[in-house]
């Protein structure tokens, strides 16, 4: 609803109806109309899906994983599903993030990380959009990435806030 408010350049009034049940939202922004509907049922127990431990995990400033994005974001955006490469090399103690475009080229950069652990590389993939939704919403100086391998769902913590975790799946990537 935020983005669709931030996009339209003048909004004066928003107006807001309810359902006689309660189980409906419409928002009517000019032309625009958002409405949410509440479902009914259990939560699903997410706790589930969370991962148990972790083969590979690293910490990383967060001002450095943003430069990374922005440098990688121009090629990432002419991809399908904005993938980028996402590779962790271990001995060396960096991430390097690379997004290729067929006839214009390719880009790479490196993050420089620390407390690495895991017994070998890592090759994985993600949609850089959703790691730069990721990184926008952490609001300590340092990030911290675990995941279990290549196609395993990926964890990143705020370092300065232990209540955020962020769940990932990330892309397949060809070999």
């Amino acid at each position: 609803m935020m983005k669709i408010v931030s996009d339209m350049s003048e909004v004066d009034v928003v107006d807001i109806f309810l359902s006689e049940n309660k189980s409906q939202i419409i928002f009517k922004i000019d032309e625009v109309e958002f409405s949410v509907r509440l479902l009914e049922g259990p939560y699903p127990d997410y706790k589930r899906i969370l991962p148990d431990g972790s083969a590979f995990s690293f910490e990383a400033d967060k001002k450095e994983v943003e430069s990374a994005i922005k440098v990688i974001s121009t090629f990432a955006r002419s991809n399908l599903a904005y993938k980028t490469l996402f590779d962790l090399d271990v001995e060396n103690k960096q991430v390097k993030l690379k997004s290729s475009v067929a006839d214009v080229g390719e880009n790479e950069t490196g993050i420089a990380v620390e407390n690495v652990e895991g017994e070998s590389d890592l090759n994985a993939a993600y949609n850089l959009r959703y790691l730069q939704d990721i990184v926008a919403h952490i609001s300590g100086e340092k990030l911290k990435f675990e995941t279990k391998g290549p196609l395993a769902a990926s964890v990143f913590r705020d370092m300065g806030d232990t209540e955020f975790m962020h769940i990932l799946m990330p892309l397949r990537r060809e070999v």
